[in-house]
């Protein structure tokens, strides 16, 4: 027989490489290499939270609404803290005072005169009390009670346009205070005399300026026309001045 069959065919040098391939694609525990386009995994959580953050910025902006549109409705409906309430009501006191002060400065004297005589008057410069008879006298042993005296409508009027008009000579003294305005009226002497009471924290000589203001501005009366039941009479008011 022929040499060559006995032996066989010797591979070719190509046939090994395949073979060699095939060995290596085929053995066990060898992971084949990965493309360098696919991109690794710190490569791909950056990208991920990229895109989770404009999410939860939006989440957030929503859940911040969300809330504010809740509270209003509480506020409005509880209304402002007790303190605030406070102030506003202090504020709104303050201004309603401020506003009837400046009311009774602008009235007219006429009407702060008849106010004066029967209620009473608060202005600017002085806080005039209800104008009162302290005592009437008349001949004879009888004493009529000072609520039995009957009224003098002109003096007492005389007596309150005076003090408005010289607030001006108010005594001054630190805290104010008050001074008991009298005018005793003589129909039998037809004299007119004005005075401080002891009522007033202010008197004697800290009242002198005050009570000359209102001596001079007190009218000379017309005794004739003047109706009166007893033959003295004793009128008082109480005038009560701010700090100067």
């Amino acid at each position: 027989m022929v040499e060559s069959s006995e032996k066989g065919i010797a591979p070719t040098r190509s046939d090994s490489a395949a073979a060699h391939n095939t060995d290596q694609t085929e053995s066990p525990g060898v992971e084949p290499s990965l493309p360098q386009s696919t991109p690794t995994l710190t490569e791909a959580v950056p990208a991920v939270r990229a895109t989770e953050q404009p999410s939860r910025i939006l989440l957030a902006l929503a859940l911040v609404a969300g809330l504010a549109l809740i509270a209003l409705p509480l506020v409005l409906w509880i209304g402002p803290p007790p303190s605030t309430r406070t102030a506003h009501a202090s504020a709104s006191a303050s201004a309603s005072a401020a506003s009837t002060s400046s009311a009774a400065t602008m009235k007219d004297p006429n009407s702060l005169v008849a106010e004066a005589s029967t209620t009473g008057v608060d202005t600017e410069n002085v806080k005039l009390g209800k104008v009162w008879i302290s005592k009437c006298e008349k001949p004879g042993p009888d004493r009529t009670p000072p609520e039995q005296c009957d009224r003098q409508p002109w003096f007492e009027k005389a007596l309150v346009r005076a003090i408005l008009e010289n607030t001006a000579c108010a005594p001054e003294r630190a805290g104010g205070g008050t001074v008991s305005v009298a005018m005793k009226v003589d129909f039998r002497r037809r004299q007119v005399k004005v005075f401080a009471g002891k009522s007033g924290s202010i008197r004697g000589r800290s009242a002198k300026s005050l009570i000359k203001c209102v001596k001079r501005s007190v009218p000379k009366p017309d005794w004739e026309s003047l109706d009166h039941k007893h033959t003295k009479y004793i009128i008082a008011v109480m005038a009560t001045y701010p700090e100067r």
